[in-house]
Formats: C-alpha cells, structure tokens, sequence
C-alpha cells in the first residue's frame, strides 16, 4: 500500500546533469544528452517510494551509498534509454526494486544491473 505523499507527480525533478536523490523527491527524470547518474541516500526503512526514469537516449546510473544494496547484493544499476525503475527505501541499507519498464531494444535481456 503506497502512502499518501507516494509518487507524488507535483514532485518531479528534472535532470541534465549528475546529482544524488533528495529525502522530498518522488519522480526522477534524466533529460540529459550524455550518460549521467544518481546517488541515492542511504537507505533507513522509511518505505518511501520513487520513480528514477530515463527520458533520454543516454544511460542512467543509478548508485547506492557504499553501505547500501538494493535487493541484497546489487550495488548500482544502469537504466537504459526509456527504461524505468520504482525504487523502496525498504530496510537500513536495503533498497527494494518493487517494478521496473524496459526497453528491450535498447536493453536487452535480462537488464544489464552491476554487482
């Protein structure tokens, strides 16, 4: 169940350059004409969810603190052009992938995700 303030629309941020995940963000967009990346905070358990999509014909990448994982063992992810992914602050340094849209022209299968 998603809380009120999830995925909040009114929240979307807009990227041309790189820059790390903010607590009030909800939706992330690149934009950028070259390869850029996101740092996301550590994750705490908050349970807040965001948006990281790829509106761009460039890779995305998203990082994770050096404590941090997401699923338990991945430590960044690229997102291809196109490509989406809703994130979970699930646990103390844990994040949670809980859907992601890709492009299977653009990024093959299985997704190329970094360990």
């Amino acid at each position: 169940m998603y809380k009120k303030d999830d995925l909040d629309v009114s929240k979307v941020r807009i990227l041309y350059a790189d820059t790390a995940l903010n607590l009030n963000d909800s939706i992330v967009i690149s934009k950028a004409a070259t390869d850029i990346s996101i740092r996301m905070f550590s994750a705490t358990g908050s349970r807040n969810t965001y948006m990281i999509k790829n509106d761009s014909g460039s890779i995305f990448t998203i990082y994770f603190d050096a404590e941090d994982v997401m699923d338990t063992d991945i430590t960044y992810v690229d997102i291809f052009p196109y490509e989406s992914y809703l994130l979970m602050d699930g646990s103390p340094h844990n994040w949670v992938m809980l859907d992601f849209h890709i492009i299977w022209f653009f990024g093959g299968f299985p997704p190329i995700i970094k360990y």
